[in-house]
């Protein structure tokens, strides 16, 4: 290139976080434009805009969930020889699927939380489910972000009220984890701060992650997370196991009972949400 390239910044998309990803691009481009030549586009469909030349401007994708961190929109980019931010497409395919990725960190021996997928919700056994998983449980589609569609319940009766209001598709019934959820960010392949998530009501779901107000993020996590089993301590090797690239933020929960951390869960291109970086922009120091 002869110039310095301009950066591009896809918001929008097909998925149900549409809505979340136009203010991500746009609070993105707000804080870019004031250092590089930058504009947004907004994505309608599964396809790369017309008119964008790989050798003078370089993608920021900005979408959430479907089309933008399920390695789709990384594969379609590379194919025709963008360069662009956050990890490949063979690291956003795993990290988007939920069951992909912990198989990726149970193997790099990272607890994770036991749990059973399904398509179907008439084909679950209710009470089996309960007696080996126990009576509480998250229900989610492995395959998108942002808590969407999640339910949290509690025993045999929560659980097929829940079941009954889904359709068929990719899902994971998991074992509740009780304790102090964190997020870790890497940048290249240094574990960042890490920061306590502290939403109100317990459940760190659509509304908390995207309300003002709703949610609590405390620096530096406080001195009893410090433990040996340190949540940044093992991310080294999980990122090698994810192949991720970039910055992006993991989910682990620690238990204080057991002085140890779980997996929760990993974002690839998503590590700037509109409404958390705003509220990161606040964190509280204890």
């Amino acid at each position: 290139m002869n110039k310095e390239p301009s950066i591009t910044v896809f918001a929008g998309g097909i998925g149900p976080e549409r809505d979340v990803s136009l203010a991500t691009g746009a609070a993105l481009t707000e804080s870019l434009v004031k250092s590089f030549q930058t504009s947004m586009i907004d994505l309608t469909e599964e396809a790369l805009p017309a008119g964008l030349d790989p050798t003078e401007t370089i993608i920021f994708p900005a979408i959430h969930g479907t089309f933008g961190e399920d390695g789709e929109l990384q594969t379609l980019l590379e194919k025709a020889g963008f360069c662009y931010s956050g990890s490949g497409s063979e690291s956003s395919r795993v990290c988007m699927d939920k069951h992909l990725s912990k198989e990726a960190v149970r193997k790099a021996g990272v607890r994770v939380s036991p749990d059973l997928l399904f398509s179907d919700p008439t084909s679950v056994d209710v009470e089996q489910t309960v007696t080996e998983l126990g009576p509480d449980l998250v229900m989610k589609p492995t395959d998108q972000g942002s808590s969407v569609a999640l339910h949290v319940v509690h025993g045999a009766h929560e659980l097929k009220e829940a079941l009954s209001s889904v359709g068929p598709g990719n899902w994971m019934i998991e074992h509740r984890v009780f304790g102090r959820e964190v997020t870790v960010g890497i940048l290249g392949e240094s574990a960042l701060g890490i920061v306590e998530v502290i939403p109100t009501g317990g459940v760190y779901d659509y509304e908390r992650k995207y309300s003002s107000g709703s949610t609590e993020y405390r620096y530096p996590g406080r001195a009893e997370l410090r433990n040996r089993e340190h949540p940044a301590g093992f991310r080294a090797e999980v990122l090698q196991r994810m192949w991720l690239s970039g910055f992006r933020p993991g989910r682990l929960y620690y238990l204080r009972r057991r002085q140890c951390s779980l997996f929760g869960s990993q974002h690839t291109s998503r590590a700037h949400r509109h409404q958390s970086s705003a509220e990161k922009r606040k964190l509280r120091r204890v």
